[in-house]
């Protein structure tokens, strides 16, 4: 009888302590969602601010709006092999 009631305590205990456990992950699930939308968010930021320091260079050396447009419509390859020509 001593082993049945250990048993019943045992499993009364498992599951609220299951529960908990997925309650755990969900938020560790949700802080990493978070913090790569942070992240993600950073990165853009960062290459928008490149991408507009770059379309003012460009600007300074001339370049109309539609030749910085046609160049933004290049493939990567087709663009380094344009400026390195």
């Amino acid at each position: 009888m001593l082993h049945a009631a250990r048993m019943l305590r045992s499993a009364r205990q498992a599951i609220p302590a299951a529960a908990h456990r997925r309650a755990v992950a969900v938020a560790a699930a949700g802080h990493a969602i978070d913090a790569a939308l942070a992240a993600e968010r950073a990165e853009q930021d960062a290459a928008r601010s490149e991408l507009l320091a770059a379309i003012r260079r460009l600007r300074a050396q001339g370049l109309t709006d539609r030749a910085i447009t046609q160049l933004c419509q290049l493939p990567a390859e087709q663009l380094e092999r344009a400026t390195i020509e």
